[in-house]
């Protein structure tokens, strides 16, 4: 697995709802943390990991330039 993307978790989310769509699976980490985190700190920790198969790196790093 390869870390795509670190941010907040609606950057994720809309990132990840992007990769499902053009059939590249996307794995969260810590969602739990990354969704309640908010509401604990103003502004965030960018807690949210996005994570691809290596096999769909190069694919998944071109759609989220585009993005």
């Amino acid at each position: 697995m390869e870390n795509i993307f670190i941010g907040t978790y609606l950057e994720a989310m809309n990132i990840k709802n992007l990769f499902e769509n053009n059939k590249i699976d996307a794995f969260l980490l810590n969602e739990t943390m990354s969704s309640i985190e908010p509401v604990i700190t103003a502004g965030g920790f960018k807690t949210a990991i996005l994570q691809v198969r290596q096999k769909d790196f190069e694919n998944a790093t071109q759609l989220l330039q585009e993005y």
